[in-house]
């Protein structure tokens, strides 16, 4: 019992995740990526 419902549960988590990647996935994405290539640049 508790491996199935754990397994259910990851199986959620990963497609909420996918879900939310996926969503920001476009411009925000892209924008995050841009600003933290800048920041790593900054840094070092």
């Amino acid at each position: 019992m508790e491996r199935k419902w754990k397994g259910n549960g990851e199986t959620k988590k990963m497609r909420w995740m996918k879900e939310f990647v996926t969503k920001e996935n476009g411009e925000e994405m892209t924008k995050k990526m841009r600003w933290m290539k800048e920041f790593e640049c900054v840094l070092e």
